[in-house]
C-alpha cells in the first residue's frame, strides 16, 4: 500500500480515538474474537506503513494472533460504541461471544481478516514481526507499574495492507 493523504487522515483518526479505545479483531479458521485496545503505534517502517499493537500473553486474542497472519484495527466514530468498547475491554472471548453481545455486524477482507462494519475506519493488517516484552529490557518504573504481575505483552508489528 502506498502512503497518501488518506493514510495520514486515517492515522490521525486512530491516534485521536485511542484514548477512548479501538477494537482489535483477530480470527483463525475456527473462531473470531474482539478486544478493546487503548494503545498502538502507527508509522512507516521497513518501507511500508505499519501498525504495532500490544496484546497480553493471557488474552484469548493472543492465541488467535499466533495462529493467523492477519487482524484488523477497527476505529469507531468519536463518542460512539462506548458500551461496546467497555464490554470488549472487560469480557473474555473464551467465555463470552462479544460479537453477539455487542450485536456487531462483520465482513471479511480478501485475506480473510474480519472487521466490524459499523466502524468509521478499519485498518487491515498483516503481521510481519512479533516480539515478547521481557523484564530485562524495561525501565524499572514501567516494569513495576505495568508488569508487576508479570503478565507481559507481545508486540505485533503489521503492515497496513488496506484501509476501509
Amino acid at each position: 500500500m502506498k502512503t497518501n493523504s488518506n493514510y495520514q487522515n486515517k492515522v490521525n483518526d486512530l491516534v485521536s480515538q485511542l484514548h477512548e479505545g479501538c477494537f482489535l479483531v483477530s480470527n483463525n479458521e475456527k473462531e473470531i474474537n474482539v478486544m478493546t485496545i487503548g494503545c498502538a503505534l502507527i508509522g512507516y517502517m521497513w518501507q511500508m506503513p505499519m501498525a504495532m499493537v500490544l496484546v497480553r500473553d493471557t488474552r484469548h486474542t493472543k492465541e488467535l494472533l499466533e495462529s493467523s497472519d492477519v487482524f484488523t484495527i477497527n476505529i469507531p466514530k468519536k463518542f460512539e460504541m462506548l458500551r461496546e468498547l467497555e464490554i470488549c475491554g472487560k469480557a473474555s472471548g473464551r467465555k463470552v461471544d462479544k460479537f453477539e453481545k455487542c450485536n456487531f455486524k462483520t465482513a471479511s477482507t480478501d485475506s480473510g481478516a474480519i472487521y466490524i462494519t459499523g466502524c468509521k475506519t478499519v485498518l487491515e493488517c498483516n503481521i510481519v514481526y512479533k516480539q515478547i516484552v521481557t523484564s530485562s529490557n524495561l525501565r524499572s518504573d514501567i516494569l513495576n507499574n505495568i508488569y508487576s504481575n508479570e503478565d507481559y505483552h507481545t508486540l505485533y508489528f503489521a503492515e497496513i495492507t488496506r484501509i476501509i
